[in-house]
């Protein structure tokens, strides 16, 4: 009957220890779960920041490009004494 009862008493502690490392692994794991999902989470608006950038990108390259080609354009239509007197576009002078 002793026996019994000691044995009891092991399976006892090892049933809970048991369950303590099952919630501290299943605590873990809950833990790296949530970390990957941030890490995702994070990952994915960094990836809408450089779409986004890069499409700002586009449209400026663009206006910098028709700005240039205006530029060139209100240029040839004044002549080189022009450019002697200052007659040229004040825009001009900044680029």
């Amino acid at each position: 009957m002793v026996e019994q009862e000691e044995k009891n008493e092991l399976n006892k502690k090892n049933y809970r220890k048991l369950k303590r490392n099952v919630i501290l692994i299943s605590r873990t794991k809950l833990g790296e779960q949530q970390q990957d999902s941030a890490s995702s989470r994070e990952v994915e608006t960094l990836e809408l920041k450089i779409m986004k950038l890069r499409k700002e990108n586009e449209i400026l390259k663009r206006k910098f490009s028709s700005m240039e080609a205006c530029q060139r354009c209100s240029i040839s239509n004044y002549g080189p004494h022009d450019l002697e007197i200052g007659l040229l576009p004040f825009n001009f002078m900044q680029v």
